[in-house]
């Protein structure tokens, strides 16, 4: 039994490789962002989609959407 070998086409792959400057950032959700001594920046690598279901949330509300 022999092994598939697939080369995907440059482009293909390009379409899962996160680049650094094209990331979205997000720097407001968690509470304590608001004060000075805790300003940060989040960055959405993978994307995230709110949870479902009674009681649960994102902190990060729709600033963290999945693409």
């Amino acid at each position: 039994m022999n092994t598939q070998i697939v080369k995907p086409l440059l482009a293909e792959v390009q379409k899962g490789i996160a680049l650094f400057s094209d990331l979205e950032r997000v720097t407001t959700g968690i509470p304590d962002m608001l004060l000075p001594e805790f300003q940060r920046t989040f960055l959405s690598v993978l994307g995230f989609s709110q949870p479902k279901g009674t009681g649960r949330v994102s902190p990060f509300g729709d600033t963290a959407v999945a693409r």
